[in-house]
This record gives structure tokens, C-alpha cells and sequence, in this order.
């Protein structure tokens, strides 16, 4: 029951991967210039592509293992010397409903981690914080707290457990609307054990980011009622993404223009003790399941402007922004490094996502100055819209050899 968040090391394996055999692929920058749009040719593919996503699956004969594709997609590439191209298609329910179209508000999951993490340098850059403040300056008793600095939640350095494990996803899928709360989060984390020392390792875990929520909560102080409020007007609007939404900690309610989405839950074996086999609707979920470490909502389009911000440091001091861009490699993940709040590998600058019903992959290819945003909805783990990802890459790529 661990797969759900554990394989996260893997999906990020599989985006580097993607872009490394994007990236061997020749490309002549200056052949992209003049046009005011793709080729016609090109977007072809994508739509091809991208319809992959959503193929016909015939649940009722699939076995375990087999991968259930998604319900529905936003896509948005920006590719030097072209007009914008967006895509969107397919629904967020597996019984029908409305269209997927780009102005659609989704799930983006772990994206909302660089907007968590420019908001806590930003509240460095204004003195209210620092990033060697200990953790127990603001969630005291969790493990080695006294010794675990800002930096190392941002930097997924903490050691701190992991507090998705075990049953979290199993009462999620369950009662996605449940009352749950971060002091729930917190309790899960306090009465875990650290999977190393602070700073000797890079562990992809959502609890540094859980907690960070809370570490801006207690830094903005007045008159910011929330972590979510402070960061809307500190980095959301000024970020001019007029498409992001983040949703208070109870606030099950979709925000105006979204959508929810359905999660297919895949067993090996049914048990009593997991959720049945099948669909699962989670479009209404309470934000506090993931919090800080991945509730927004957002667009592709808006995604792709939070890329200019975030890989430019636009909301923060030159210091500010180096501290963020100082990476470090994963800990039993070749190719993929952290800094704080972003990742970097295979030639890709940017994060990927995941929450229950909802994928995405948001990434920069820094040497050629092409942005892709991928938004999958639906799908079971098996579903990794990198690959997808890595082959619109190509494509670009390969369209003007």
C-alpha cells in the first residue's frame, strides 16, 4: 500500500530518462525562429501523443499490472520563435462529464512544492525567517527537530518518516472528504522514526513540505490568518498566475473553473483492508490530505508562466535564488538532483506532481529554452505522463532535423 507515494523515486527516474532520449536528439536552435505557430504536422502529433493518455482500456478483462490510462489531459509547450500550443481533451470521470479544455482548473500534487518553497525564501529575503532555523522553532517534538534546519525540509534532507505510509492513502481513497487537518500530519510524523540523520541523505518525502506549510503560517504572522493566505498574496498574485488556486486546509469545495477527478485503485490481491479494486471518485477532497506539499489547482498555461518565474527567480534576491539552485543528488537515483523546491536532471529544470486522480510534469529545458506543462487526469500508478512528456520532446526535437 506504499506504492502510491513510495514509487515516486521511480517516476523520477522515468522523467529523466524520458528527457535523456528527448535530448539525443539533434537540434538546430535557429530553425525555430519565424514562424507564428507550430506546424500543423507537428501538432498532429502531439494530439496523437497525447491521446495515448486516454485510450479505451477494457477494465472488465484487465489483470493486474497492466496499465490503466488516464481520463483526460491538459498540455501546454512553449517553443522558441512559435506561438504557444495548447491542447486539452478528455474528461475527469470515468463515466462521462464535462471536457477537459485548457482554461480547466486540475489537481497539480507536488508542483504546489515550488510555490511552497519561493514562499519560504521569500520570507528570508524579508528577515522573518532563516534557513537555519531548527524545525522545532515551529513543530516542536518531531524527530530530531532540534537539529533540522529550513534548509533541509526544503531540500528533502530532513530525514524525517515519511507521513503519507502505510494507511494514509488507504483513508484517503476511503473518505477523501474526511476532517482531516495537519495536526493529524503532524502526529503521523511525530510518532515516526528518522530514516537518517539531518543533511547525510536526499529522500523525496512529503512531510518536509507538510511541515513548511506551517513553518509560513507561524513566520508571516499578522494579519495572514493561513499559510495558504500569505502564500496566494506573496507569490500566486504577484507571480501574475491568475489560473492558481490554493485551497484553504478544510475547503473541500472545486475552486470556480476546476475539476475534480477518479482514481483507479489496482490490487494484486483484494483485501478487507484496502479500498476495493475499481474507480474511486476523490474529485472533493479536503486540501489538508496533502497541504503545503501538493494542493493547488492550476492550468497548464499557468504552470508555464510559474516556470518563468520559478527558473528565473523573479520573487526573490540573486542570494535567495543560488540558495535554491544549489542541488544535490537523490540518494539511490542516478541522474536526478534537489535543490530547494526544484528538480534538475536529463536536461530538465522543474518538478513533477501526483495526487490522488491527477499527474503532471512541469519542466524547462533550460538549453533550449523549450516549456512543457503535462496535466494527466485518472489512471492508476502504472500511468506516468513523463513518458508522454518525454515523447512531445522528441518530437520538437526530432521535426527539425
Amino acid at each position: 500500500m506504499q506504492k502510491f507515494y513510495r514509487h515516486i523515486h521511480r517516476r523520477l527516474g522515468s522523467v529523466m530518462a524520458c528527457s535523456t532520449i528527448a535530448l539525443s536528439v539533434a537540434f538546430d536552435a535557429a530553425a525555430f525562429a519565424g514562424d507564428p505557430s507550430l506546424p500543423l504536422a507537428l501538432q498532429r502529433q502531439f494530439t496523437r501523443i497525447a491521446n495515448q493518455m486516454i485510450a479505451p482500456v477494457d477494465l472488465s478483462e484487465a489483470k493486474s499490472g497492466l496499465s490503466h490510462h488516464g481520463l483526460g489531459y491538459s498540455i501546454y509547450l512553449e517553443v522558441p520563435g512559435y506561438a504557444p500550443f495548447a491542447l486539452a481533451g478528455g474528461t475527469t470521470n470515468p463515466n462521462g462529464g464535462a471536457t477537459i479544455a485548457p482554461s480547466t482548473l486540475l489537481r497539480v500534487g507536488s508542483v504546489t512544492k515550488t510555490m511552497t518553497a519561493v514562499g519560504v525564501l521569500k520570507l528570508v529575503d524579508q528577515g522573518r525567517l532563516s534557513l537555519d532555523d531548527t524545525l522545532d522553532e515551529f513543530v516542536p517534538a518531531c524527530p530530531n527537530g532540534a537539529t533540522i534546519t529550513v534548509r533541509d525540509l526544503l531540500g528533502m534532507s530532513s530525514g524525517l518518516p515519511e507521513y503519507t505510509d502505510g494507511d494514509f492513502v488507504v483513508a484517503w481513497i476511503a473518505e477523501p472528504t474526511a476532517p482531516y487537518t495537519i495536526e493529524d500530519t503532524i502526529a503521523r510524523i511525530q510518532a515516526g522514526k528518522p530514516m537518517f540523520e539531518p543533511g547525510a541523505e536526499v529522500v523525496y518525502t512529503n512531510s518536509n513540505y507538510a511541515l513548511l506549510g506551517e513553518v509560513i503560517e507561524i513566520a508571516a504572522g499578522a494579519p495572514w490568518a493561513s499559510w495558504e493566505q500569505w502564500l496566494t498574496a506573496q507569490v500566486i498574485v504577484p507571480a501574475g498566475l491568475t489560473s492558481t488556486v490554493i485551497p484553504e486546509g478544510q475547503d473541500i469545495a472545486l475552486p470556480a473553473g476546476a475539476q475534480g477527478g477518479w482514481y483507479y485503485f489496482d490490487l494484486d490481491e483484494p483485501s478487507k483492508e484496502l479500498p476495493a479494486p475499481g474507480w474511486h471518485d476523490v474529485s472533493l477532497q479536503t486540501p489538508a490530505y496533502p497541504s503545503a506539499a501538493g494542493c493547488a489547482f492550476s492550468t497548464a498555461s499557468d504552470l508555464a508562466q510559474w516556470l518563468d518565474v520559478l527558473t528565473t527567480g523573479a520573487l526573490l534576491s540573486p542570494e535567495m535564488f543560488a540558495e535554491q539552485m544549489t542541488f544535490r543528488p537523490f540518494s539511490g537515483v542516478e541522474g536526478s538532483e534537489y535543490g530547494l523546491g526544484i528538480l534538475r536532471g536529463g536536461g530538465l529544470l522543474g518538478h513533477s506532481g501526483e495526487v490522488l486522480g491527477s499527474k503532471s510534469e512541469m519542466y524547462l529545458v533550460p538549453d533550449l529554452g523549450v516549456k512543457i506543462v503535462v496535466i494527466a487526469e485518472g489512471g492508476d500508478d502504472d500511468l506516468q505522463p513523463s513518458v508522454y512528456m518525454g515523447e512531445m520532446l522528441s518530437a520538437v526535437l526530432r521535426f527539425k532535423l
